[in-house]
């Protein structure tokens, strides 16, 4: 489990990584079955429920 422990710490909701930051919202959406990992920041901190 070394590639696990040399991730940032967050919170994974339903495969879905969320960053809270007082700069703005960042979103690390993560995809475990292709280990696809797709950043975007949120300038507006606007937090989207899916």
């Amino acid at each position: 489990m070394t590639a696990a422990s040399s991730r940032v710490p967050a919170t994974l909701v339903s495969g879905m990584l969320q960053i809270n930051m007082g700069i703005g919202a960042i979103s690390i959406s993560y995809d475990p079955k292709t280990q696809h990992v797709q950043f975007r920041r949120d300038e507006n901190v606007r937090v989207e429920a899916k």
